[in-house]
Parts: structure tokens; C-alpha cells; sequence
């Protein structure tokens, strides 16, 4: 018997690859009591409606090949929607309007796209969700207006305003994003102290929570002359932020070695690896779990070696807090002004928390 479909994808709607169960007379892409799946965290996986649907029908072969059908066509339709990183932020009207005219023609039901949309949000949209999903509640309206508002709040603190016109090419004509680069960064032409540059970007990066997808977007943006020329030619290399700064350093910060090298120049060598070091592999303080005196050690040493005043402690430490240090920082650094005072708040916030956890493990 053949069982070979003809079904032609290009001439046949999503609709008519419906398959109808004898026991179950109901349209494959209608949700049922038995068939829905309620996805309550970002880290649950969203599992295709076709899958779902096989579940309940009775898998004959034709069924099955229609199926196989409609799930390529289902996963070549999915497949167009974009990751919500900042570039589709300014314009995440269109965003959603793209991810409800998907849906719409693959016919979700309403209480699922919630949990299909949010497979497509970076980090800090993911932790905005764990916080906002229980008043969301898999409503779709409710979901798109609280995503408005959220983005709405963090392009104000890029001193940005998301589009509203979605005719509107992000790529191709957002004056609004390139006022976001001008304002807030400095441009680097290939000449000048290259460690200096590369670290006060990185800092602004950190400063505005930026993922690494939008700092990989921003970079290009930021270099001019000789410095864009060498971007150029090592694009297919920088796949990440980090090779962006280890091939930023082996360029711009090489020191060639003279015949005669004095102490002044040894010197400099080394505080301009221990400047390279800092920025390639920061030592990281996470907040309660680790060991604030012994940090601290730590980086004193390396800005020592970098030669670096206290000015500028302060102002580059924010790369090397992460997770709760980093979050005591966002508010601390409001009234802390010195290097000392720095080192005082740290350790007073932080050693008080370190040995009341001590103290409770030795109670266990």
C-alpha cells in the first residue's frame, strides 16, 4: 500500500494537515483538558503543539506523515523569530506583532504563547519573567503590556525610547540607538592607550546590564580608522567578548622590544600585562559565598603590579563584582566616594554576613 503523502506545503494552508481521531473529533491544534501543558519557569522547554497533538491521535501512517509535515513547516515559521536582544527592544512593538502573527497562523492557543514567547528572551528578560509570571498568568495581553512597560524602563536608563512605528528598519535608521552609543561611549581609532579604552567600555557594559549579544552589536560601532580597518579583518575571529579583548590586546597594547631595555621599561611591560590580565580574567567577588578579606588581597595585589592610583580602583572595580557584590554595589556606590570607604562598606557588608553563615554551619 502506499502511504506516500502528496500533500504540496506551499499550495496547502496549516489547517487542512489536520488529522481528526475517530475517538476524538477535535481540530489537532485546539487544546484540550488532557493536552495542555502549563509551562511555569523559563528553564521548562515548551513542547511543539504537533507533538502534542500526535499524542492524542491514532498514529496510522498517513497521520504520521502529515504530522511530520506540519511540524517542519511548524519549526521553518518558528525559526524567523528573533532573540529580544536591545537591537529588537527599540522596536518591540514589532517584535510582538511578528511573534502574534506566527502564532496566529500556526493557530496556538492563547494560554501557550506565553511560555513559547519567553524561549526567546536573554537573561535579564528571564529573570524579569520568574518575577512577573505569577500576575501574568499566561495571559497574552497582559504578557505584551507588562514586556512593554519592563523595556520601556530599561531603555530609559540608556537615555533611549523604543519605536512606535513599525515600519521602521532598527538596522538601517535608528538615530535613536547611535544618540544611546554617542552619549554614553567613547570611540577608539587605533592610537592612544588602548588597555585605558578597553577598560572603561567594558565598565559601561557592566553599568548597563548589557548582554553579550548587544556588546558584541556595540563594539563595531565604537572603533574608527585603523582600529575599524582591524575589526574588520578579524570579524570571523571574534566570536565572543572575550577573544573581542584578547585580540583587542595583542594588537593595540603590544610593547616592541628595544635593544636595551631599561627598569623604567620592564616596568611598564609588566603593569601592562597585569592591566591586560585584569581585564581578560577579572577575580571575581560574588557577594556572600566567597571569602571578601581574601579578595580583597587578591586585587590589591593586581592593581599594585598595574601601577594603578586609587582613582582608578574605584572607578574599574565594578567589572569584578558579580551576583550579590554586584548588586550591593549599585547602591552603595551612590555614597561611597574613596578607594577606602569602598574597602571599609565591602567589608563591613559582607564579613558580618560571611560569619553569621560560619556560625549557623557550626550549629547544624
Amino acid at each position: 500500500m502506499n502511504t506516500r503523502s502528496n500533500l504540496d506545503l506551499s499550495r496547502t494552508h496549516v489547517s487542512e494537515l489536520q488529522y481528526t481521531s475517530r475517538r476524538q473529533p477535535k481540530s489537532i491544534l485546539t487544546p484540550t483538558s488532557s493536552s495542555i501543558i502549563t509551562t511555569t519557569t523559563t528553564q521548562s522547554a515548551v513542547q511543539s503543539h504537533v507533538d502534542i497533538k500526535l499524542q492524542e491521535t491514532d498514529a496510522s501512517p498517513v497521520a504520521l506523515k502529515n504530522f511530520d509535515l506540519l511540524r517542519e513547516y511548524e519549526n521553518q515559521r518558528l525559526s524567523v523569530i528573533k532573540m529580544l536582544t536591545l537591537e529588537e527592544m527599540m522596536n518591540v512593538d514589532q517584535w510582538l506583532l511578528s511573534l502574534y502573527n506566527t502564532y496566529e497562523e500556526l493557530r496556538y492557543p492563547s494560554w501557550s504563547r506565553v511560555s513559547a514567547a519567553i524561549r526567546y528572551f536573554q537573561e535579564e528578560e528571564q529573570q524579569w519573567f520568574q518575577h512577573s509570571q505569577h500576575e501574568i498568568n499566561n495571559d497574552w495581553s497582559c504578557f505584551c503590556m507588562k514586556l512593554k512597560q519592563h523595556i520601556h524602563h530599561r531603555l530609559q536608563s540608556y537615555n533611549v525610547t523604543p519605536f512606535t512605528d513599525k515600519s521602521i528598519s532598527f538596522i538601517n535608521e535608528s538615530n535613536q540607538f547611535r544618540q544611546f552609543i554617542n552619549n554614553n561611549f567613547i570611540e577608539y581609532a587605533g592610537k592612544g592607550y588602548a588597555n585605558q579604552w578597553l577598560l572603561e567600555t567594558v565598565n559601561k557594559f557592566r553599568d548597563y546590564q548589557l548582554s553579550e549579544p548587544d556588546q558584541l552589536q556595540i563594539i563595531p560601532l565604537l572603533l574608527e580608522d585603523t582600529a575599524l580597518i582591524w575589526y574588520k579583518e578579524n570579524e570571523k575571529l571574534i566570536i565572543s567578548i572575550e577573544k573581542f579583548r584578547e585580540l583587542f590586546l595583542q594588537h593595540f597594547t603590544t610593547i616592541y622590544p628595544n635593544s636595551i631595555m631599561t627598569n623604567s621599561t620592564l616596568s611598564s611591560e609588566l603593569s601592562l600585562t597585569m592591566v591586560r590580565e585584569i581585564i581578560r580574567t577579572p577575580i571575581y567577588f560574588s557577594g556572600f559565598k566567597d571569602d571578601v578579606i581574601d579578595w580583597l588581597e587578591k586585587i590589591e595585589q593586581r592593581f599594585r603590579m598595574a601601577n594603578w592610583d586609587d582613582d582608578n580602583k574605584l572607578r574599574y572595580i565594578s567589572i569584578h563584582l558579580q551576583d550579590d557584590a554586584y548588586k550591593w554595589w549599585i547602591q552603595a556606590s551612590k555614597r561611597i566616594s574613596t578607594w577606602s570607604d569602598f574597602v571599609k562598606d565591602i567589608t563591613q557588608a559582607f564579613t558580618s554576613a560571611k560569619l553569621k553563615e560560619i556560625a549557623f554551619e557550626q550549629l547544624r
